[in-house]
C-alpha cells in the first residue's frame, strides 16, 4: 500500500491556496549540497529509508517512495517567528524617570502659586483697579482712602442731557448720584486667590465696577427742575388765577414733557461715563382743558369771591373774606374739557377754633426748652371736618346771596402720635442760626407770621420742606400785611409780601449747616446787606421757592422764634453730619453804575458792586463715609447807585 508508512515529510499547509499541488520548489539539499555530518539525505526523501535486497524473483518489486507534497507556504508569511514576550526590550528603566520629573514638575507649580498667593492673601490683588484707580495690592482700609480721593474727579463730572440743539449739564451729586465706596471696597477681590485668580493678577488684572449709590428722589426733583426748565416746551394747562380778587384765565397750550422714569434711567447709565451724552426726546404734551371750558369757570369764580362766606357752629360766627376765598380756591382739569373747583378748607380756616383749646387735638411735640427735647404728648379732640366743609363753600360760592355754611364738626387724632415721635429720634440739636434785620418796618410782621406757621413742623425721614407749601400764598392772607410786589429773579418770577426772604435766608443756613440736602435756593441778582453773600435766598410766590430734604434716618424738628430785631431758628434731631462750610474771597468784581433820578420824588438808592463768591460745603457721615462735596457758586450783578439832583448839587 502507498505510503503504508509513517511519512516523515511536513504536513500539508492548510492555508496554502491548492492543498492538492505539489510545491515545484525544490528542497535546498536536495541539489547536491552538504549535509551535517551524521545526516543522510534519506531523510528528504531522496533514498529508500531501507537498503535494496537482491533481486529475488520470487518477491515482488519493492514500493516506490513518493515525497509528501507540501502546499507552497502564503505570501506574506514571514520567515522567522515573532518574537517572544521575553525577547522585548525592557522599557522598566524609562518609566522610572517618568515618575521623579512628574513630581518634580508639580512641585515647582506649586511653589508658583502658593508664594504669590500668600503674598496676596488679605489684600486687593495685584492690578485691580476702579475707574483707573490702582488699587492693587492694598487692605480694606488703604482702598477706601484711595477711592475716597481718587475717584472724585470721575464722580462728579457733570452729565449732559441733549435735545437736538437745546442742552443741559447736570450735577450728579446734586441729582443724587454717588459712588458707594464702602460696597465698592467689598466688591474688591479680597481673600486667599485661587491659581486662576493668582494668574490673571499676573497677567492682565482686572477693573472692578464701582457700585454707585441712587437717591431717585433727588434724580427725578432734578430732571422734573433743571432739565424740564432747559429742554421741555412746558405745556399750559387751562387754568385760573387771581389777580387779588381779579379771575385770570390761562388759556391752554400745546408743549412738550420729558419721560422722568426714562430719562432717569438713562442718566444713571451715563453716570460715570464721560464719552456718554444722553439724547432724549421729549413728547408731546396735550392740555385736558378747553378755551370754552376756562371762559365758564372765569365767570363762576367772578360770584366766588364777590361777597363773604359765614361760617357757624354752636353760637360761634367766622367770616371768610373774598380775599380768604381767593387764597383757597383753586380749579383742576374735569372730565369734559371744562375746570372744577377746589376749595382748601384747612387753608382758609388756619387758626378758626369753634372749640375750646383744651377740646382741640393736639399733635405730639417736643419742648427744648430745657436745653433737651422733651417729648409733649398729643391727643385726639374736636376739630373742623375740612374735607366735607370744603364741598360746602364751592355750593354756595356760586350764589350772591345765602352765604352761611354750619361747620361739620368731627373727632380727629393727632396727625403726629406719640409712639411716632418717639421713634423719630429727635435728641439733640443740630444747629442754631440766626439774623438781624431793622425794627419796625412790615416786613417784621410777615417775618413774624411766616414763624408761627414753621415752629414745631417736624419733617419725617426723606419727606421735603418747602416755605411756599407750609405758608401758601401770603399775599392778602391773614396774619400777613403789606401789598405784594412782583418779581423777577434769575428767570423765576412771584410776586410776594415784604420779609419772606429774610426767613428764607435764615432757614436756608440752617439746613445748610445741619447737613441737610438743598433742593431748590435762588440767590438775589444783586447783593443786599444784612443778607450774607453766597448764603442767602429770595423767597416769592409761587417761584423761586426753597426746598430742603431730610437726607437723614431720623426726623428733624423745627423750632424757631422772632422778634423785631431777629430771626433765630434752631434743627433737632439726630446729628448724621459732620458739617464744614468755607467761602472764597469775592472775586470778579463790577463797579455799580450811577444813574440820575427824578426831579421830583426821587428816592437816593445806594448802589452795590458785583462779584463772585464760592460756598463749599463738606459732609461727613459719623461712620466716616466722606459724601462728595458740594460747591455753590454765586455771581451777583451790580445794583445801580440812584443819585438825587438835590444830593448831587449839595
Amino acid at each position: 500500500m502507498r505510503n503504508a508508512e509513517a511519512s516523515i515529510d511536513p504536513p500539508t499547509d492548510p492555508f496554502a491556496a491548492d492543498s492538492g499541488a505539489v510545491s515545484a520548489r525544490k528542497h535546498p539539499v536536495r541539489a547536491g549540497g552538504t549535509l551535517p555530518p551524521g545526516v543522510s539525505s534519506d531523510i528528504f526523501g531522496s533514498a529508500p529509508l531501507v537498503k535494496t535486497p537482491p533481486p529475488d524473483a520470487s518477491l515482488p518489486p519493492p514500493a516506490k517512495v513518493e515525497v509528501w507534497p507540501v502546499a507552497a507556504r502564503r505570501r506574506g508569511w514571514t520567515t522567522a517567528p515573532p518574537p517572544m514576550l521575553d525577547d522585548l526590550p525592557d522599557d522598566e528603566p524609562k518609566v522610572r524617570w517618568v515618575r521623579p520629573c512628574l513630581f518634580v514638575v508639580a512641585g515647582v507649580l506649586a511653589v508658583l502659586y502658593a508664594v504669590p498667593a500668600f503674598l496676596m492673601a488679605g489684600h486687593v490683588y495685584p492690578g485691580t483697579t476702579v475707574l483707573g484707580v490702582d488699587v492693587g495690592g492694598m487692605t480694606a482700609a488703604e482702598a477706601t482712602q484711595r477711592l475716597t480721593t481718587g475717584l472724585v474727579g470721575p464722580a462728579t463730572n457733570a452729565i449732559v442731557v441733549r435735545d437736538g440743539t437745546k442742552s443741559e449739564r447736570i450735577s450728579p451729586e446734586k441729582s443724587g448720584l454717588t459712588i458707594n465706596v464702602p460696597e465698592t471696597v467689598q466688591a474688591l477681590p479680597i481673600g486667599f486667590p485661587s491659581p486662576f485668580d493668582v494668574w490673571r493678577a499676573m497677567t492682565d488684572g482686572r477693573e472692578v465696577t464701582p457700585v454707585v449709590r441712587v437717591d431717585s428722589n433727588r434724580l427725578g426733583e432734578v430732571i422734573s427742575t433743571q432739565l424740564a426748565r432747559g429742554i421741555e416746551q412746558p405745556m399750559v394747562e387751562g387754568g385760573i388765577t387771581f389777580d387779588g380778587l381779579r379771575p385770570e384765565p390761562v388759556y391752554p397750550e400745546e408743549g412738550t414733557a420729558l419721560d422722568v422714569p426714562r430719562v432717569a434711567g438713562a442718566v444713571r447709565s451715563a453716570y460715570l461715563n464721560p464719552d456718554i451724552i444722553v439724547d432724549v426726546k421729549p413728547a408731546k404734551a396735550t392740555p385736558r382743558v378747553t378755551k370754552d371750558g376756562v371762559n365758564r369757570a372765569v365767570a363762576w369764580a367772578r360770584k366766588a369771591v364777590a361777597a363773604p362766606v359765614t361760617l357757624t357752629n354752636a353760637g360761634t360766627s367766622l367770616q371768610l373774606t373774598p380775599t380768604d376765598i381767593a387764597a383757597a380756591l383753586s380749579f383742576e382739569p374735569g372730565e369734559t374739557g371744562g375746570l372744577e373747583p377746589r376749595f382748601d378748607a384747612a387753608v382758609a380756616t388756619r387758626g378758626m377754633r369753634f372749640v375750646p383749646a383744651q377740646d382741640a387735638p393736639r399733635d405730639a411735640t417736643f419742648d427744648t426748652t430745657g436745653g433737651r427735647p422733651e417729648l409733649v404728648p398729643g391727643r385726639p379732640g374736636i376739630g373742623i371736618d375740612t374735607s366735607k366743609l370744603g364741598a360746602q363753600i364751592i355750593t354756595v360760592l356760586g350764589r350772591e346771596t345765602d352765604r352761611v355754611v354750619t361747620v361739620p364738626l368731627t373727632e380727629l387724632r393727632p396727625g403726629l402720635d406719640d409712639k411716632e415721635a418717639a421713634s423719630l429720634g429727635i435728641e439733640a440739636e443740630l444747629v442754631r442760626v440766626d439774623m438781624s434785620y431793622t425794627c419796625c418796618q412790615p416786613r417784621v410782621e410777615n417775618i413774624k407770621e411766616t414763624v408761627r406757621r414753621v415752629n414745631g413742623l417736624i419733617i419725617r425721614p426723606g419727606e421735603t420742606f418747602s416755605l411756599n407749601q407750609v405758608t401758601g400764598r401770603r399775599e392778602g392772607v391773614s396774619g400777613f400785611v403789606g401789598l405784594g410786589e412782583p418779581i423777577e429773579i434769575r428767570g423765576r418770577s412771584g410776586q410776594d409780601v415784604p420779609g419772606i426772604s429774610v426767613a428764607g435766608t435764615v432757614l436756608f443756613n440752617a439746613a445748610l449747616g445741619s447737613g441737610l440736602d438743598i433742593v431748590e435756593a435762588v440767590p438775589h441778582e444783586s447783593f443786599l446787606p444784612p443778607y450774607p453773600a453766597g448764603r442767602e435766598v429770595v423767597v416769592s410766590y409761587p417761584e423761586p421757592d426753597l426746598v430742603w430734604r431730610n437726607n437723614t434716618d431720623y426726623g428733624v424738628l423745627i423750632q424757631a422764634s422772632a422778634t423785631d430785631t431777629v430771626m433765630k431758628v434752631s434743627l433737632w434731631g439726630t446729628k448724621t453730619f459732620t458739617v464744614k462750610i468755607t467761602q472764597s474771597a469775592r472775586t470778579r468784581f463790577t463797579p455799580a453804575p450811577k444813574i440820575k433820578g427824578p426831579e421830583v420824588g426821587c428816592v437816593p438808592l445806594v448802589g452795590s458792586s458785583g462779584f463772585m463768591i464760592m460756598t463749599t460745603r463738606e459732609r461727613v457721615r459719623l461712620d466716616g463715609t466722606a459724601e462728595p462735596p458740594e460747591y455753590i457758586k454765586t455771581i451777583y450783578k451790580p445794583r445801580a447807585e440812584i443819585v438825587c439832583p438835590s444830593t448831587e448839587t449839595s
